[in-house]
């Protein structure tokens, strides 16, 4: 699956939807709301229950695999909801995608960018590690992972606040990263670039 080809597959044209009492639209233009230095607040867009995230998240796709067209199955988050104390359950942290490609995603394959990129989304939900490690909105897209792990310019992965998680484990392991992670202190936005420490075996 070449990423060169994926790009906002089934998505909805800009309309309403109703969760309940709360009226929103289904693309990001009515989700805008200013925080107070004028940018895009993305804790702005509504937290969902469980289940309106899965069926928002396929109603704005219309059930289709916004990676590469095929059924969608699965509301992924594209940053994982461990990382979030509310659970992340917001439209900018969802993806509907198929099997294949919600594995992808899980293992590392296909980025949070490149997925954030394929729903149309440019404010997404921010784990709350990146900014306290000083990590620009950028930077986070660049270089984390689902797990909240950092991806270096050399390949090698400084590991995130779910890193011992067995899900992000066994993920980065199938994923054929896990080696490429090394020992590391506090998590900060250095690491994206620091000399590789002891790799994890």
């Amino acid at each position: 699956m070449a990423s060169g080809h994926r790009s906002n597959v089934g998505r909805l044209p800009a309309r309403q939807i109703n969760i309940g009492r709360v009226k929103m639209a289904s693309t990001k233009e009515a989700h805008r709301r200013k925080a107070a230095n004028g940018r895009q607040d993305p804790c702005a867009w509504p937290l969902l229950t469980r289940e309106n995230f899965e069926r928002l998240c396929f109603e704005r796709s219309n059930l289709r695999c916004v990676l590469c067209g095929g059924q969608a199955v699965d509301a992924h988050h594209i940053f994982d909801r461990k990382l979030f104390p509310d659970g992340g359950y917001r439209l900018n942290n969802a993806a509907a995608l198929c099997s294949p490609c919600h594995w992808r995603a899980e293992i590392g394959l296909d980025t949070p960018c490149a997925i954030l990129a394929a729903c149309g989304l440019d404010d997404p939900l921010p784990p709350p590690h990146a900014a306290a490690a000083g990590l620009s909105p950028s930077a986070t897209l660049s270089h984390m992972d689902k797990w909240g792990n950092l991806t270096r310019s050399d390949g090698s992965i400084a590991p995130g606040p779910l890193f011992q998680d067995d899900g992000c484990r066994k993920a980065l392991a199938a994923g054929g990263r896990l080696g490429l992670c090394y020992e590391a202190g506090d998590f900060q936005c250095s690491q994206i670039d620091a000399p590789a420490a002891t790799r994890k075996k």
